[in-house]
């Protein structure tokens, strides 16, 4: 009897996004995003993912707040959560600056 299954390993270069929607008084939103392959696992391509996620997201969010007629900028809150590795910590702090330079 073969028991290995199949499974990610913990080299698997492959970042999954779990993402949530939440407005006021609103149930929250389930946000699909697809798996994005890494070419390694270094802060900066880390970084580079999330970022595509962050404003993959913000586009059409911001759309709809403009059709139904909100002007105000919307408050954005991106959490990250992290195995405790220092590469996500230097991630997170590329994708900051990167925020900083184009919001």
């Amino acid at each position: 009897m073969d028991t290995k299954a199949p499974s990610r390993s913990r080299s698997s270069k492959v970042q999954q996004h779990v993402v949530h929607l939440f407005a006021q008084g609103q149930a929250p939103v389930r946000w699909l995003a697809d798996l994005h392959p890494l070419a390694d696992k270094s802060a900066k391509v880390l970084a580079t993912s999330l970022n595509a996620t962050l404003r993959h997201l913000c586009k059409p969010v911001c759309c709809a707040l403009e059709i139904i007629g909100l002007s105000e900028r919307p408050w954005l809150i991106h959490w990250l959560v992290g195995d405790g590795v220092g590469t996500n910590e230097a991630a997170a702090k590329i994708l900051f600056a990167w925020l900083g330079d184009q919001p």
